[in-house]
């Protein structure tokens, strides 16, 4: 049985990838803060490792408002405690974000990166470190996250314009902006997928659309009944792209999430949360 090694295990993607990877037979073996592991300390990570087929690398300071508040911090798990999970030298699934693109209107894996924020250039550091070690090694760039998990996370922009909607009213500026989401199911098949195929390795954008705003706005509002105000105010990043993926579609990868029905199911997590059922 082959055994796999996930760090960040009890994250958002992790709560659902795990269970996922022992239904199809892998063996797991997690990694992570809460079960008390450490990922800048090397030798524990190295003994646990030792047997290990394939690390899927999730472990991290996540968004821009963490690193801003710790940079040392990020900088030391995100590019010191990677640095870690290459010195094991075994086969890595390391997941990134599209932000090391910067100011780019079209994106493919081919597109200059010009990270703006200390997150990005971070996980930039960490792509690049995975990637140099083997060329079996496999970077995915995620859109930005949506949908439920055991381990939710609330400030992601589906979350936010959904949560909004439960509570009575959405509001969103610059709603035509583009912007390109994932659904975590789409995630977790993208890393399940490496973990199982014999692909050699690389760098892959994972992207399960590019809509706007006003499309996620628009859906929140339409499935809890309520309106949808546009709101005079700008993105500090200006965030507006598209984002190819062609170069993961073409090995045989198919994403599958239904955004409606995502938010359906968000919709009903929220309205728990709030005691309105």
């Amino acid at each position: 049985m082959a055994k796999v090694l996930v760090t960040g295990s009890r994250g958002y993607i992790g709560t659902i990838l795990c269970p996922y990877l022992v239904k199809m037979g892998y063996e797991v073996v997690e990694f992570d803060k809460v079960l008390g592991d450490d990922i800048l300390d090397r030798d524990a990570l190295l003994d646990k490792t030792r047997d290990i087929d394939t690390i899927v690398h999730m472990a991290g300071i996540v968004g821009m408002k963490a690193t801003e508040e710790d940079p040392q911090l990020s900088f030391r798990i995100n590019v010191l405690g990677s640095g870690n999970v290459v010195n094991c030298d075994k086969r890595t699934i390391y997941t990134s974000v599209l932000g090391a693109y910067g100011d780019v209107i079209e994106v493919t894996e081919e597109t200059e990166t010009f990270p703006k924020h200390d997150y990005f250039i971070h996980k930039l550091h960490g792509e690049r470190m995975i990637s140099e070690a083997s060329e079996h090694n496999i970077v995915l760039r995620f859109g930005t996250l949506y949908g439920v998990s055991p381990n939710m996370r609330h400030d992601l922009l589906v979350h936010t314009l959904t949560r909004e909607a439960v509570e009575g009213k959405v509001k969103i500026f610059q709603p035509d902006v583009m912007r390109p989401i994932t659904s975590v199911m789409d995630a977790v098949n993208a890393i399940t997928f490496f973990v199982t195929s014999g692909n050699s390795g690389g760098l892959y954008n994972v992207v399960s659309r590019n809509c706007t705003k006003r499309i996620i706005a628009e859906l929140a509002a339409e499935i809890n009944g309520v309106e949808l105000e546009v709101v005079d105010d700008v993105d500090s990043e200006n965030r507006n792209y598209t984002v190819s993926t062609d170069r993961i579609q073409k090995l045989g990868f198919s994403f599958t999430d239904n955004l409606r029905d995502s938010i359906s199911e968000i919709s009903k997590h929220y309205e728990k949360a709030l005691n309105k059922v």
